[in-house]
């Protein structure tokens, strides 16, 4: 059956989809009536489910295979799965960005996708790939579903009358709206206005630090404040600073710039970043400012000291996007 025929469920269908084969499933698998009848006595909130959509829609994906009338998960299923250790019904870190690849970016949806992001543009001042929402109106059924799906996964959001392409997807989502891969030329066009708003965060940063050293009474060490990320990208962090009066002038506190132009405290953290915020525990400090716009004069800074402690503890929680392989001989 083609996609534009099946609708998208809503993505915590998905897991009850996922959960409800797994913990009741055997290995000969069950009959679509038996699986729609667990799910049925597994209520999730108020939602009234439309079950039969949903064993559609995952075995179009590849999340189910069937024989002789029964249903089991595929290694697909169980990949994403195991992504929700705690078995529940809501998606889990990790879950929305490989839902997303496996149905829309890389999946039978890519065409409807193609037609939704072609509706979207990138304003080159603030990097975002965004559409006014009264665009919707205009979309076909299956393209609003998808827009929807999106939404729920956190993929697209709306800001006002705006809706907006999660920065993590911007590449993904230019390269459907262009209906072509993406070439080098254009890529370093994206990568570049990334690096300026940047080094704009990291000249902010170091405004406000020297700043709050000089409303410390800390002179002298307001003015040895350096901006490391100009003579060694390998650091690990972007300035170097003083937690206050410092008799050696030896720098104390280690800082690594983060911004975003969206409202929500999202960032990328790199493993050298993350091996040097494990050395230096409560010396290490990340300063995020979100909404960030070059010409605002000061934005307003998030500081979050010794992250490793605070990932440890659950206030930060990091999603996986890509891994090193080493492949053993």
């Amino acid at each position: 059956m083609p996609a534009a025929q099946v609708p998208l469920p809503q993505p915590e269908e998905i897991n009850r989809l996922l959960v409800t084969l797994s913990d009741y499933g055997v290995p000969e698998g069950l009959t679509s009536s038996a699986v729609i009848g667990m799910m049925s006595s597994n209520s999730f909130g108020a939602r009234i489910a439309n079950h039969e959509q949903t064993l559609a829609f995952a075995k179009l994906v590849g999340l189910l295979e069937e024989e002789g009338g029964r249903f089991r998960l595929t290694q697909r299923a169980r990949r994403l799965l195991a992504l929700n250790v705690d078995h529940s019904y809501e998606l889990a870190s990790g879950q929305a960005a490989q839902i997303a690849a496996i149905c829309v970016f890389e999946g039978p949806y890519r065409e409807i996708a193609a037609s939704l992001f072609g509706r979207f543009s990138m304003d080159s001042a603030t990097g975002v790939l965004a559409a006014k929402v009264p665009f919707v109106v205009a979309c076909s059924p299956i393209e609003q579903n998808l827009f929807a799906f999106l939404r729920a996964l956190g993929i697209v959001r709306v800001n006002g009358s705006q809706a907006e392409v999660d920065g993590l997807f911007t590449v993904r989502g230019m390269q459907l709206r262009q209906k072509r891969p993406i070439t080098p030329e254009e890529l370093d066009l994206i990568l570049a206005e990334r690096a300026q708003r940047g080094f704009a965060a990291e000249l902010k940063a170091i405004e406000f630090e020297r700043s709050r050293l000089r409303s410390a009474r800390c002179e002298v060490e307001s003015e040895q404040v350096s901006l490391v990320s100009r003579y060694d990208v390998t650091a690990g962090y972007d300035i170097a600073s003083y937690d206050g009066p410092s008799a050696s002038l030896s720098f104390d506190r280690f800082i690594e710039v983060k911004s975003t132009v969206r409202d929500e405290a999202v960032f990328i953290w790199t493993a050298n970043e993350r091996q040097r915020a494990a050395e230096l525990g409560a010396s290490y400090w990340i300063y995020l400012a979100t909404s960030f716009q070059p010409d605002v004069q000061q934005p307003a800074w998030i500081l979050i000291r010794d992250p490793e402690s605070e990932r440890r503890s659950g206030r930060l929680q990091l999603d996986p996007l890509s891994f090193r392989v080493v492949v053993q001989q």
